[in-house]
């Protein structure tokens, strides 16, 4: 009698158990949601930038992340994928930038293969702020505030690190050398900074040098030429 009594306590106990764990998955979010940011880690920056953010901002990076390749820039091609984390340090200060990797999109109109189309120029991606512009929660971001000189050059010592972990490899470098390619082939638009004193945009591009070098120009708001391109970054704080 009493091992019947201790095994109805036990199936009854059981029986509980699994009413509460069916309804704690109805109730809440699938277990795959509490996983450590960390799990995606691998996918886009770089090992040591990312240990040097906090948990909340590896948990914003891949919040941004999916809300900007949602947004209305996926239809130029920007992708999960496509979206690398940067660190730029001034004064001993860590900033981290989520940035399109590459020179930047081209948001010229159907005829995108025109040497020159106004809507692809500094003047045209300052009024598309349906292009850019995204919200998370209340915040609205803009992704063409976060495109400076020293988060260019984050992005471009984020590209050569890649490159040389792969150096040994060719085949797997195929997809650095077409962002190498593709640097030394445009001009990337600063929209994160001011305009010139003559009223000009500063551009950047890597062109044929060395690592690092890089050249800054600058270009009429209204140049539409095929080769300016404005890169969507972020700031991640």
């Amino acid at each position: 009698m009493h091992e019947l009594t201790i095994r109805k306590n036990f199936d009854d106990a059981n029986e509980d158990f699994k009413f509460y764990l069916n309804a704690a998955d109805v109730l809440m979010p699938p277990r795959k949601a509490f996983e450590a940011a960390e799990a995606k880690e691998e996918l886009f920056p770089d090992q040591e930038v990312w240990s040097l953010m906090t948990p909340e901002q590896q948990a914003r990076a891949v919040e941004l992340r999916t809300a900007i390749a949602r947004s209305g820039l996926a239809e130029y091609g920007v992708t999960e994928q496509s979206l690398r984390v940067v660190m730029t340090e001034n004064d001993g200060k860590n900033s981290f930038f989520l940035t399109q990797t590459g020179s930047g999109i081209d948001i010229g109109e159907e005829t995108r293969t025109k040497e020159c189309d106004p809507a692809r120029s500094y003047h045209s991606v300052m009024l598309a702020h349906h292009v850019f512009q995204f919200k998370v929660g209340d915040t609205v971001y803009d992704s063409r505030m976060g495109m400076t000189s020293d988060v260019y050059d984050a992005k471009v010592a984020d590209l050569y690190k890649r490159m040389k972990a792969l150096s040994d490899s060719l085949p797997e470098l195929q997809v650095e050398l077409g962002e190498l390619q593709d640097l030394q082939d445009h001009w990337t638009m600063l929209t994160g900074e001011s305009r010139t004193e003559t009223g000009r945009v500063k551009v950047r591009s890597e062109g044929d040098v060395d690592a690092g070098a890089g050249y800054l120009c600058s270009a009429f708001p209204l140049d539409g030429r095929y080769h300016i391109r404005v890169c969507p970054t972020v700031e991640i704080v």
